[in-house]
């Protein structure tokens, strides 16, 4: 656990993925002892998720015996971008920012004859 010094939130928009929090709240604590901070921050939050995962089929039938069905899928449709946990180590030189991100859009066609 680190030394927390003072409150880590960043205001007023200022967030980014290079910065998330107030790194310099924080401190390596002195040797052979535990920091006064939490081990986990409650309050700190990463960014918001959003996901739309979209299909559209079409099914159609010839005769008694056969179909043919078109589906046509989009993961995350609206490729919203989805950033990943901020590095929470304080040793790591990466602290305080965010370094992954989610799925880019993925969009799928497919078709099946059943006979």
């Amino acid at each position: 656990m680190a030394d927390r010094l003072h409150d880590p939130h960043l205001h007023n928009g200022a967030q980014n993925p290079e910065k998330w929090f107030d790194t310099s709240a924080y401190a390596i604590p002195a040797a052979y002892t535990t920091g006064n901070g939490n081990r986990n921050e409650p309050n700190l939050r990463g960014p918001a998720y959003g996901n739309w995962d979209m299909s559209l089929d079409r099914k159609q039938q010839f005769g008694e015996r056969v179909s043919f069905e078109l589906r046509f899928e989009a993961f995350n449709a609206f490729n919203n971008r989805n950033l990943g946990m901020p590095d929470g180590s304080i040793t790591d030189g990466t602290f305080g920012q965010i370094t992954s991100s989610g799925q880019p859009r993925n969009l799928q066609i497919g078709a099946r004859l059943a006979f």
